[in-house]
């Protein structure tokens, strides 16, 4: 079967993805379906892009390039038939991305391509990393101010921001951030969605509005600066499962000039032992 044509429908839902206004150009050619400047709205946020799919009895190939905004990270999840309560607020994502194989999972191992993801004005709750890292840090030893309980309040973040590249299943980023009046934290490494594992270099700033005229923060513990009062940096090695990782802390010295920069704070404050230097 061939066919071309312009497609508009009102209201509608595919799998798991439930639009409206949906507007695109279609080309149908021996089971490749080619869209050409596709708009939807889903969920309160937008969806634009183009790209095609195959659909044949021995695999199934997809490449699209898209824009998706304002949509909520429970919502966009859902399209994929995943969930998740650790995380709010509101995702905007573009990127191109392919894939192909017989089952879903063939498919998830298969993906390759690049995007930039950013969530917005969201709440970070019982995070298994983020949980076992803050306990590694003896916060109240440097601050009177109490970190909020994450199972309970959760953390409120401006921004998580970060761009990706995957290649067979396996995603890349070396600049993961969150960015909140809380913590800053900053990442580099991979996550196997196929396999469920992370190996992630991660650097933590609790209170980063806090801060004083200083020119020297020493060195307190392995991957730990501080001065009371006054800046608090950390860093940690997470690697292992995703659903119990294994957190370990990291030589500040290994940190790329990214984790500073994103930190704010010049590397060459930091005392760093000679240990940590080597």
């Amino acid at each position: 079967m061939q066919a071309k044509g312009r497609v508009s429908i009102k209201k509608g839902k595919f799998e798991h993805f439930e639009f409206s206004e949906l507007q695109t150009d279609l080309a149908l050619d021996k089971r490749t379906w080619r869209l050409n400047s596709f708009s939807a709205r889903s969920l309160g946020g937008t969806v634009q892009g183009s790209g095609f799919f195959t659909d044949r009895p021995d695999k199934l190939s997809f490449a699209v390039e898209s824009k998706v905004q304002g949509v909520p990270v429970r919502g966009f999840l859902s399209w994929f038939d995943m969930a998740t309560n650790d995380v709010t607020g509101k995702i905007r994502i573009s990127g191109q991305l392919d894939s192909a194989g017989k089952t879903g999972a063939e498919r998830k191992r298969s993906l390759n391509g690049v995007f930039h993801l950013e969530i917005e004005d969201g709440v970070l709750r019982r995070l298994r990393v983020l949980v076992r890292i803050l306990s590694l840090i003896d916060i109240s030893r440097w601050f009177s101010l109490e970190m909020p309980d994450i199972n309970q309040e959760g953390i409120r973040f401006r921004r998580i921001s970060g761009d990706f590249k995957v290649s067979r299943g396996v995603y890349s980023t070396p600049n993961l951030l969150v960015d909140s009046d809380d913590l800053r934290l900053t990442g580099a490494g991979t996550v196997d969605g196929a396999e469920g594992s992370v190996d992630f270099v991660v650097a933590v700033r609790p209170f980063p509005r806090i801060s004083s005229a200083v020119s020297y923060i020493p060195l307190i513990g392995r991957g730990l600066a501080a001065i009371k009062d006054s800046f608090l940096v950390a860093s940690f090695r997470v690697s292992g499962s995703l659903d119990n990782p294994i957190v370990i802390p990291a030589p500040l010295s290994t940190l790329s000039e990214f984790f500073f920069g994103a930190l704010e704070i010049p590397k060459s404050l930091i005392g760093l032992s000679g240990d940590e230097k080597k």
